[in-house]
């Protein structure tokens, strides 16, 4: 009997939630642009460049993120090409070996991958995260971000 009554709570929820009409802004409808939460930005000539994740922070370990290239004045996204990026800890103004990364583009002007940032010894931690791309008219540009891992 148990089992019917957990049934017939799960027909009723799955009934009640399909009658029901989200509006397309709704944060239970999952978009791109609902789900990252930019970090950093910097502008580079005439493109913006954005360092984004899920929870809008890192921490150590490792952790997920995505750069976002798009034209300032049109706010579109914009093709580049080679994108990486190095983390750079930065202890006083000394700056330690970096950790690159090579990126996977995922659609237009939106680079994801991963970094493992490891143990966290400073409190908070101070990074520098440079951008390396080729942008469309075939010039290497590099970004300078300002990161804390807390």
């Amino acid at each position: 009997m148990l089992i019917k009554v957990s049934t017939l709570a799960a027909c009723l929820l799955f009934v009640t939630l399909d009658s029901m009409k989200l509006p397309a802004q709704s944060p239970l409808v999952h978009t791109a642009d609902t789900a990252e939460k930019t970090i950093s930005f910097k502008r580079v000539k005439d493109l913006i460049v954005e360092l984004t994740n899920g929870s809008g922070r890192f921490s150590a370990g490792t952790n997920s993120f995505c750069v976002v290239v798009r034209d300032q004045k049109a706010m579109t996204a914009v093709v580049v090409q080679n994108v990486s990026v190095e983390f750079r800890l930065l202890v006083g103004r000394i700056q330690e070996t970096p950790i690159t990364v090579r990126l996977i583009h995922d659609a237009d002007g939106h680079y994801c991958g991963s970094v493992d940032l490891g143990r966290q010894y400073y409190r908070p931690s101070n990074y520098y995260v440079f951008v390396h791309f080729m942008d469309s008219k075939g010039k290497n540009r590099k970004a300078r971000l300002g990161l804390t891992v807390k």
